[in-house]
Order: C-alpha cells, then sequence, then structure tokens
C-alpha cells in the first residue's frame, strides 16, 4: 500500500445548490484517505465549521471502562427492565411558510426515541421538537446537538435526548415537533421509533450490511469485507458497550452507489427487504459524490433515520479503501473497519472532535470529554484525540511504513451517545 496523492478524511460534500441557498449547511459525515506528507495535508484539509455546541476537555482516557453505571448528570432514567419497541408513523400538511406542526405521546418507561419526517424530493429540516413541559430535543439549551436542523433531500431524523446528560424523555408528556420544508401545502410524515431501554452504557443493534455488486461480492472483496466487519464489531463491542447483529445481503447495483446525502429509491427498496430498526451499510466499488474517488466512506446523515427511507444509508468505498494497488494489506482491512465503525457512529448521532480549516481548529462536538486542540499541530501531538475513532482523518503512522494510526477509542459520552440511539435494544 501506498498513501500517496490528494486524500483526506472529513473533507466537505459538495451540496445542491438549492441548499446551499438554505442557513446552515456543513458536512462532518464523510471520511477520506490519509496523505502521507503533513504539508500537503494542512492544504487539503478543508473542513467546513459548525455552530454552537461546546466540547472539549482533557479527558486522559478516551476507552470506557464499561458498567452498567448510568450517567449521575441528570441524563435519561433507565427503566427497570427494557420496554417493547414501538414504531408509529402520522401525517402533517405544511402551511403556507412550508412549516408543519403535529403532536403525539409515547408509552410508559420510553427514555429514547428517533423522529424522522420524509416528504420525497424535498429539502427538509426539524425546527423543534419539545414536550408540553417545555425541553426541546432538537437544541437542549440552546445547544447544537445534531444536523436535524440543517436542510437535506427527503429525508430528516433526530435523536431524543442527544446526549447522556440532557434532560430524558419525559413519562406522559405530549410533544409537539415542528418541521420545516421547500413547499407550502405539502403532505409529510413522521416516524417514531421508541423503546424503553434498561442499560443506556450497552445494548445489541441490527447492521445490514448489503454487498453491492461485483465490487463486493468477489471472494477477494469479501474476504477483506468480512475482516473489516469482525474490525468494526470488536471497536463496538470494547468502545460503546454495543454488540452488533451483522447480516451480509448481497445485491446488484452499480459499481458507483447513489449518493446517500441526497437519498435514494436503491436505498430505501434495499433497507425495506431487510430487518429494521438498523443501520444499513452499504459495500460497493465508489461512492457517487464529489470527491468520491478519495471517499473512503460517508453516513447520510447525523443521526441517520432507523427505519427504511431514501436516505437510510452508511455507503463505504471498497476502491478508495484498497488503495491504488487493489489489493488489501493487513493494515487497509483494519483501516476498512475503522472506516464502517466510524460511518456508522456518525449515523447514530456522533461528531468528529474536532473539524480544522487549513491549520486551526474551528470547531469542537458537542460534548464535554471528548479532547480538543486549537491547532492540527497541537491536535496530532495528542494521542488521544488522534486515535478516537471519531478523528476527523486517518493519521500515517510514522514508526511503521504506508500504515495508519489506529482509531479505535471512544469517550465515555460518546459511548452514552451511541447507545441513546433508538435502533439499539
Amino acid at each position: 500500500m501506498t498513501l500517496k496523492g490528494v486524500f483526506c478524511r472529513g473533507c466537505p460534500v459538495n451540496r445542491p445548490e438549492e441548499l446551499q441557498q438554505k442557513e446552515g449547511f456543513f458536512s462532518m459525515n464523510n471520511r477520506h484517505r490519509p496523505l502521507r506528507t503533513l504539508a500537503v495535508c494542512i492544504f487539503l484539509i478543508l473542513f467546513c465549521a459548525c455552530g454552537g455546541g461546546g466540547g472539549g476537555g482533557d479527558d486522559s482516557s478516551n476507552t470506557d471502562d464499561g458498567g452498567n453505571d448510568t450517567p449521575t448528570t441528570g441524563g435519561p432514567t433507565p427503566p427497570a427492565t427494557n420496554s417493547e419497541l414501538n414504531v408509529f408513523s402520522f401525517g402533517a400538511t405544511t402551511d403556507a411558510t412550508g412549516v408543519a406542526t403535529a403532536t403525539f405521546t409515547l408509552e410508559p418507561f420510553t427514555n429514547k426515541f428517533s423522529i424522522t419526517v420524509q416528504a420525497s424530493g424535498q429539502p427538509l429540516r426539524f425546527l423543534s421538537v419539545e414536550s408540553d413541559q417545555g425541553v426541546n430535543y432538537a437544541a437542549p439549551n440552546g445547544a447544537f446537538v445534531s444536523l436535524a436542523q440543517e436542510f437535506s433531500f427527503n429525508a430528516k431524523t433526530m435523536n431524543a435526548p442527544s446526549r447522556d446528560f440532557d434532560t430524558g424523555v419525559l413519562d406522559f408528556a405530549e410533544y409537539r415537533v415542528v418541521a420545516q420544508a421547500g413547499s407550502a401545502n405539502l403532505p409529510v410524515v413522521f416516524t417514531v421509533t421508541s423503546r424503553g431501554d434498561a442499560n443506556l452504557r450497552n445494548g445489541t443493534l441490527r447492521v445490514n450490511v448489503f454487498l453491492v455488486g461485483n465490487a463486493a461480492q468477489r471472494s477477494g472483496a469479501s474476504r477483506s469485507i468480512s475482516a473489516g466487519i469482525a474490525k468494526m464489531v470488536e471497536i463496538f463491542q470494547l468502545g460503546a458497550g454495543i454488540t452488533l447483529d451483522v447480516v451480509q445481503i448481497p445485491i446488484d447495483g452499480d459499481a458507483v452507489l447513489p449518493d446517500p446525502t441526497t437519498g435514494s429509491d436503491f436505498y430505501l427498496t434495499a433497507a425495506s427487504s431487510a430487518a429494521s430498526p438498523a443501520v444499513n451499510l452499504f459495500v460497493g466499488g465508489e461512492v457517487g459524490i464529489d470527491g468520491g474517488s478519495s471517499t473512503l466512506g460517508i453516513s447520510a446523515d447525523i443521526p441517520g433515520p432507523p427505519e427504511p427511507t431514501r436516505r437510510s444509508v452508511v455507503a463505504v468505498s471498497l476502491f478508495t479503501s484498497a488503495g491504488p494497488d487493489g489489493v488489501f494489506s493487513d493494515d487497509e482491512e483494519r483501516l476498512l473497519g475503522e472506516t464502517f465503525a466510524h460511518e456508522i457512529s456518525h449515523f447514530m448521532g456522533l461528531f468528529h472532535p474536532i473539524e480544522i480549516v487549513g491549520a486551526q481548529v474551528v470547531a469542537e462536538d458537542p460534548l464535554i470529554d471528548t479532547p480538543t486542540c486549537s491547532t492540527l499541530a497541537n491536535c496530532l501531538n495528542d494521542d488521544n484525540l488522534i486515535r478516537n475513532l471519531m478523528f476527523p482523518f486517518p493519521i500515517p503512522d510514522d514508526s511503521r511504513d504506508d500504515e495508519t494510526v489506529p482509531q479505535d477509542r471512544l469517550t465515555s459520552q460518546q459511548r452514552g451517545v451511541s447507545n441513546l440511539y433508538s435502533a439499539v435494544n
């Protein structure tokens, strides 16, 4: 393997022009191949800045010690036992300003839920999801906790709560959801996926791995994908306390996967054929976005829908992951597994700990215990940070030729976000 060329991880995705006219567009949900030279990397790492959300801290260990402990800072309270998964949908129609409003209630003992709004071909976003006691889960205490309030086509999702120290879901409350679309008098559909989870530090998650076309189904690729899946399973078990239920599903498809950020009927059809709620991982030759030839993987959103939609997708490129020679080395198989885990974690609600423009850190994630830094040089000297699963790009390991630093650690609060995703039981 030779790590050369114009490759980085976490570069912005070019959005459709009509979406860029909407407020607040930025992308922190894709991962690109690393560069061998720092000078070129500084020039190419052009991340979009994100507002709000706090973050930082000097956590000395980026691994959680597991256990069944629950947060002590006012987060959601687990029920005594798991309660039944509850998935339901309801409709609304946008008014003259493109805003749709609806109310809903949850089953007793629910302590986490995801809500998705859908309208085919339309830009959508959430304005708020509030309880009748005034808790706004879309922006708790004004914090930026997801991309739910940014426009995307076809479907938009948010988690409630987003972090393990946010106000929990309230029993016997009525919830009011307000979403915005690009058109007036437009029917939209809301889908709520909710459950009562007795253990918010551990759980299980279904991952449907779609092996798309010959690129993912040929024997050599299949062996490397299996090795990557094994690494992904290890990362989630040790870092997030989540046991993955992985099912591999071969499907027909082109070598170039459709753009996950806008969505496709291809993803809706495939996701609808498999179990849900789940994360749907599509492995193909290349990801069809601008800069796709250098893209390792991308999540459709932060977070993404746990039920089938046009944007229920995490997409990973085998061509980019295998490198210029097209053959996976042991290090590239590990990197593939880290990419699977990194992008799925975006889909569950995690951001990069930091975002960089040029050589400067311009934004941090909304968590308190993720390491932070002020410049790229400072970041690269922080071992806990660069080994975090969600660091924006792979780092070449100078002690091992043509290999990268392992990135498989999660902090306690990152673990909390992952376990609050409604598809985790």
